[in-house]
């Protein structure tokens, strides 16, 4: 990611060391007066002068394609969270979100190689209402009623987890419906991970 310095006319890119800025995203008309920002990302920069930029350029010309197709995905990436945050359905808001994992190739996990997408698609990120109500721009029913619409339809197994990752066992329907009660076994900070069964019956139910 290429970004241009307000101080000095420099440009950064994205790296594994040196200095790091943090990246906020907020959904709403206007930030409150009280409200407290919290980082949902962190970009590790360098910094490259103009000259030493358009240098590094015609020296090396596939660090200009790499930095043209890293852009490409970010505004991929970018639009399709649009379009999940946009979704009003609640099983398909979680849907279309799950369905990234098929159509993009940055996503797509490294082992998976059905090309028919009939085969389970398991996804190693673990997941919690609280992070995903941040991320999807709702409320913690919506994602909740919408996994219970998912796992009626057959769509996806969860894996819920405890704070050392472990599953927990003998999690039903009724805990979900009862998230954050005391008669349930989870809540909003509970982990868990999910295994689309059918990629392509996900992708037909976004389609409906």
């Amino acid at each position: 990611m290429l970004r241009q310095s307000v101080n000095e006319s420099s440009w950064a890119i994205s790296t594994t060391r040196f200095n790091s800025i943090n990246e906020f995203e907020y959904f709403g008309n206007k930030l409150p007066d009280n409200a407290g920002l919290k980082a949902i990302d962190r970009t590790e920069l360098i910094s490259f002068s103009i000259k030493r930029l358009s240098d590094l350029i015609a020296a090396n010309p596939q660090v200009m394609r790499n930095l043209a197709k890293m852009l490409v995905t970010k505004i991929n990436i970018c639009n399709f969270h649009l379009e999940v945050v946009s979704q009003t359905q609640r099983g398909r808001k979680i849907a279309t979100l799950l369905s990234g994992f098929i159509k993009i190739s940055e996503w797509k996990p490294s082992y998976y190689q059905d090309i028919q997408r009939k085969a389970p698609m398991s996804l190693s990120i673990a997941w919690d209402i609280e992070l995903l109500t941040r991320f999807l721009s709702c409320d913690s029913r919506t994602i909740r009623d919408g996994l219970r619409d998912l796992l009626e339809e057959n769509l996806i197994e969860i894996e819920w987890l405890d704070d050392r990752l472990a599953a927990i066992q003998n999690v039903t329907m009724n805990d979900i419906i009862d998230l954050g009660k005391k008669s349930s076994k989870i809540d909003e900070k509970t982990n868990f991970r999910l295994t689309i069964k059918n990629p392509n019956k996900l992708e037909d139910y976004c389609a409906d």
